[in-house]
């Protein structure tokens, strides 16, 4: 069932989340004030006042070999402990995070450092298994129950085991968005009725640009169409119906115009595939140049994005592998992302499983 966004187009979403840390020099902390942090050659040095009897966690933000990898590095019973890193490279260049590891915290948006995107086959049980046991800072799932013949299916149940599993082994709870295409109606949903197609209801306008089948884009001005998604119609909504199962927030796709969003997504803008939207297997569905099937398109995205920079978080999905000796996904976590200040996740165009081709940077460690 296509369900995904198109290089026309952005994605935003919200969520309302308190912050609860501060940032002080290179280090962020939850419960703690950091006294000093010193960064020489090759070392970083990290000071605290510890508070008696607790256990405290300290981790790296971004993927780097070396101690700072492994996780559940904790001291007890100490009122003043400091913490150093040898044999790093470009020290200055990284963040560090120091947690009270017996405290549960909420990830806020402007701290995610690693997020999936799954809206294809999430009511199977091979991506059940696949998503719980996993620790992204943020998900973003299709909510199925506002699928025709799905309404029963447990997202509820998933979207908390995913949360129990990154609370037990993270001392953390995940921000788990809903999908949902604000700007298309889609015949495979509940609210579609028979007999509806282009022109009929008058709000369904176009078919698909892209070539989806059973995707119809809609004059989002008429009542009805805004009853479906957000006011209530035969008592749902689409918005409803996803956040009554326990998602914090939806992500909003094929929105052209917004105002005081949180944060913005944007697919593809590097990488894309020309094939491939329902087989994961299809190695046309990714590492396609998007510049070469939407001439321009990169340069004009970027140029779009830059005010935004600095403002709110902003995130790309690219359609990009490490493939047949291509390194092109490493490149955008390195470099392309990377520089740009964007928070990124590589994957296939089908958007059915979670990448390992690679693994997210910063992912680690490695649980699925």
């Amino acid at each position: 069932m296509p369900s995904e966004s198109h290089p026309s187009v952005r994605a935003v979403f919200s969520v309302a989340f308190l912050s609860v840390y501060s940032v002080v020099s290179s280090v962020v902390a939850q419960s703690v004030d950091i006294d000093d942090v010193s960064i020489a050659t090759n070392q970083v040095v990290v000071r605290w006042n510890a508070e008696t009897g607790k256990a405290y966690e300290v981790e790296s933000t971004l993927a780097v070999a070396g101690p700072w990898t492994a996780r559940g590095s904790s001291i007890a019973d100490a009122t003043n402990m400091s913490w150093s890193e040898t044999d790093m490279l470009s020290a200055s260049q990284r963040f560090y995070r120091l947690w009270a590891s017996n405290i549960v915290r909420q990830v806020q948006l402007d701290e995610v450092q690693s997020w999936a995107y799954n809206i294809q086959f999430v009511n199977t049980t091979q991506q059940w298994n696949e998503l719980v046991g996993t620790h992204f800072d943020m998900y973003v799932l299709e909510p199925v129950v506002t699928e025709a013949g799905e309404e029963s299916f447990p997202i509820d149940v998933l979207i908390q085991s995913i949360r129990d599993y990154n609370i037990a082994q993270h001392n953390k709870n995940p921000i788990v968005l809903a999908y949902v295409d604000i700007g298309q109606a889609e015949s495979w949903r509940w609210y579609w009725q028979s007999g509806w197609g282009l022109d009929d209801p008058p709000w369904i306008v176009v078919e698909d640009p892209d070539g989806w089948t059973d995707n119809y884009p809609v004059a989002y001005w008429y009542d009805q169409w805004q009853d479906i998604v957000i006011y209530g119609t035969n008592g749902n909504s689409h918005v409803n119906v996803t956040l009554n199962e326990g998602f914090d927030g939806i992500y909003l796709d094929w929105v052209e115009a917004f105002a005081d969003d949180d944060a913005i997504a944007l697919e593809a803008i590097w990488y894309d595939g020309d094939e491939g939207f329902d087989d994961w297997t299809n190695t046309n569905g990714f590492n396609k140049l998007t510049d070469d099937i939407f001439p321009g398109w990169t340069d004009e995205v970027l140029g779009y994005l830059e005010p935004m920079k600095g403002r709110f978080p902003i995130f790309c999905c690219e359609y990009a592998q490490d493939y047949a000796g291509g390194t092109n996904a490493t490149y955008v976590y390195t470099v392309r992302a990377a520089t740009n200040g964007f928070i990124p996740y590589c994957t296939r165009r089908s958007l059915q499983r979670l990448s390992t081709t690679p693994y997210p940077a910063g992912y680690v460690p490695v649980d699925y």
